[in-house]
């Protein structure tokens, strides 16, 4: 939805991720926000970015000041614009798998609790994720969840924001652990109140 992936190794060994936004992926963001807007009820999508390089800007912007609070997110490493015109945001690799291809058994309680932890910090940044669902969580070889893909997000959430993260991630892991599991997970860190407030927005 909006990018290509790419892997790359530098000279000095790191390993990075990186997406790159061209004008085809940029037509495919508008039409996955026209989408977003069409199908969830007051989903609150601010406008998107003026032009790519900005979009690019803002989702480098997000991740930054999320490390800086704490969150584990993949780091960014450096912005570019290719000749073509073509946008380029390259950040750490992480080595995992994708939350939701991960086998339910490997899906435990403890990597439930670590993942509303990260969740917790990140709004008490003030960050909303805006598209806080299990394909959007990297699980590394310990069991160690990271949060990625900022091209929704905003730096001046609102309490509507994080409860819709919050119901949009219990939802998401409800098809892989089941609502008991998903609820419960939240609520041992953001507690029953918290966790009431998101309910209706399921």
């Amino acid at each position: 939805k909006g990018s290509r992936p790419f892997y790359a190794v530098t000279d000095d060994g790191r390993r990075l991720f990186i997406k790159a936004l061209g004008s085809d992926q940029r037509d495919a963001d508008l039409l996955y926000r026209a989408y977003r807007f069409a199908r969830l009820r007051d989903v609150g999508d601010t406008r998107p970015a003026a032009s790519l390089i900005q979009a690019v800007e803002h989702q480098a912007l997000v991740g930054t000041m999320a490390q800086h609070a704490g969150v584990r997110v993949p780091r960014v490493d450096r912005v570019i614009k290719a000749a073509d015109g073509t946008a380029l945001l390259a950040m750490e690799r992480v080595e995992g798998s994708p939350l939701d291809r991960l086998p339910a058994e490997r899906i435990s309680d403890e990597v439930l609790q670590r993942l509303w932890a990260e969740v917790n910090r990140l709004h008490s940044a003030g960050i909303a994720h805006r598209a806080l669902r299990a394909g959007n969580v990297m699980v590394a070889g310990a069991g160690q969840p990271w949060l990625t893909d900022f091209s929704f997000s905003d730096l001046t959430a609102t309490q509507r924001h994080k409860d819709l993260d919050l119901a949009e991630l219990m939802a998401s892991l409800a098809v892989l652990v089941g609502a008991d599991r998903a609820v419960s997970g939240a609520t041992a860190v953001i507690g029953a109140r918290g966790v009431a407030a998101a309910a209706p927005l399921l």
